[in-house]
């Protein structure tokens, strides 16, 4: 595996490579995680160079920065062909890090997977990716793409970028996942609300970073609106990712101080603990694959209101198992808060919808579509018949052997 980033630094692509790595590893496959020895701010205390986290064998390699979250990692190569893996998935695309491994793979004919995580923005007309990301994937991303076996999409409005570097039959979509055990934690709120002092009035959580791309603004300017109808309270939980100061001067312009918190980085725990306590999740993104938060407060039987952009419309349908609204419209924001507080039947079935989406989704039945991608790729190599090197092209197979155990950096 390898991600730009890992545990413990929390964001969407790394608790995705955490609990697909987990899972594999419970099923007896051997997982290295190659990955920076950074954090996307380059804060905070140093990171192990080497360590093991629920069996998964961590590697952090050194970085050159070349801004825009573009970093050369000092040794990749040789880190990979040391290993002599099974397989190599690379995590988000449009990166040097997943470049050198298509480019290796092609070279020393590794089979190789993969996994977009919100390529470049695409599908989201609101968002547009720093200019040097873009230079970089047009000079080199744009050829090395078609050397992986296999391209996953984390949803369909990743697609049409990938198809214009892949043939069609080697891209797959494959959501991200959330845990089983998330659907029978059994929480009690009172201890977390107590502690925010948050007895008895309706909570509306964000959770994630706190980065531009969140639009986390627009649910702060739609507060002053909500608060004129109802009591409540606004949390935002998660790390800050270079944005935290700028949000909390807008709370103090908006005369919010009392009725926002921010809780900075939340361990597991008291993440779940927050979710379990808020009546509604808010994700105002201008940007976003998935989202999994959504699915962790689906799972939890949480109600949820998110943006029409990027992968969300795909997995959240207006007025079914969410409420989708506009990037930018705070008003939008307002209603929509307003009617699952105020619509007691409506907002209890779209929760209830919401879980019967998330159990889709579980990490037990992702991991075994990408297993099916890991075998499928395997026994093409061993048959000569790979979709993207520009070997002999046939059908999809779909009875593949079962490799007992693989090695997955």
């Amino acid at each position: 595996m390898l991600p730009c980033y890992f545990y413990p630094v929390i964001g969407g692509a790394e608790t995705h490579v955490f609990h697909l790595s987990k899972s594999l590893v419970e099923r007896g496959h051997e997982v290295f995680v190659l990955t920076s020895n950074c954090t996307p701010t380059n804060s905070g205390p140093p990171l192990a160079k080497s360590e093991e986290i629920s069996g998964i064998h961590i590697r952090r390699l050194k970085t050159f920065n070349l801004g825009a979250g573009l970093r050369i990692w000092q040794g990749l190569a040789r880190e990979i062909l040391q290993l002599q893996p099974d397989i190599i998935h690379a995590h988000s695309i449009g990166f040097p890090h997943s470049d050198l491994c298509a480019i290796l793979s092609k070279i020393k004919r590794i089979p190789s997977v993969a996994t977009t995580h919100g390529a470049l923005g695409v599908g989201d007309s609101a968002h547009k990716e720093d200019i040097r990301r873009r230079i970089w994937a047009s000079i080199v991303t744009r050829h090395t793409l078609r050397f992986f076996n296999r391209v996953i999409a984390i949803s369909p409005a990743e697609k049409p970028y990938v198809l214009k570097k892949v043939f069609p039959e080697g891209i797959c979509i494959i959501p991200n996942g959330v845990p089983g055990e998330i659907f029978n934690t059994n929480i009690n709120p009172v201890s977390f609300r107590k502690k925010y002092g948050l007895q008895g009035i309706p909570i509306i959580l964000y959770l994630g970073r706190l980065v531009e791309k969140k639009g986390i603004e627009y649910l702060l300017r739609a507060a002053p609106s909500i608060l004129k109808k109802r009591k409540a309270r606004i949390l935002i939980v998660g790390p800050d990712g270079g944005k935290k100061k700028m949000l909390m001067e807008l709370s103090q312009n908006l005369c919010l101080d009392k009725d926002v918190i921010f809780t900075g980085e939340l361990s597991e725990q008291d993440k779940l603990e927050a979710i379990a306590s808020c009546n509604m999740l808010v994700l105002p993104s201008k940007k976003e694959g998935q989202g999994i938060v959504v699915l962790e407060a689906q799972a939890m039987g949480k109600p949820v209101i998110a943006t029409r952009q990027g992968g969300i419309p795909y997995f959240i349908k207006d007025g079914e198992n969410g409420i989708l609204v506009d990037y930018g419209r705070p008003d939008q924001i307002v209603d929509a808060v307003e009617q699952l507080l105020s619509d007691t039947k409506f907002c209890q079935r779209i929760s209830r919808k919401g879980k019967e989406t998330a159990w889709m989704f579980t990490w037990d039945i992702i991991t075994k579509k990408i297993l099916d991608i890991y075998e499928l790729v395997i026994h093409e190599y061993k048959n000569r018949t790979s979709k993207v090197h520009g070997t002999r092209r046939g059908q999809m197979i779909l009875n593949v052997p079962n490799y007992q155990k693989a090695k997955v950096p």
